[in-house]
């Protein structure tokens, strides 16, 4: 008998460590599942931000024609126009 009890002790804690790897993997499963929800929130956001910002070019380049002009000069290397050599952030400070 007490071989038997044995036996079913060891079997209850390998059904008990299956379990809790089984809940373990079921809360990362939640986890990336939340990620996955965050991630998709993110990348629409961030579509909504170049649309805008596709819009703002549209409109200031129809209220300044000037604009067209100066595009070639655009991302030239070392020009005045080089916006490669200055972060989003520094134009920002820039422009207040």
């Amino acid at each position: 008998m007490e071989e038997h009890e044995s036996t079913l002790r060891k079997n209850n804690n390998k059904i008990q460590a299956i379990e809790k790897k089984q809940n373990d993997i079921i809360y990362q499963l939640e986890d990336l599942q939340i990620e996955e929800k965050n991630r998709i929130a993110d990348q629409k956001s961030f579509g909504e931000k170049i649309k805008a910002s596709a819009n703002k070019l549209e409109e200031l380049e129809r209220l300044n024609p000037f604009i067209e002009n100066y595009k070639v000069y655009f991302g030239q290397p070392g020009g005045d126009f080089d916006f490669a050599q200055v972060s989003g952030q520094q134009l920002i400070e820039e422009l207040k």
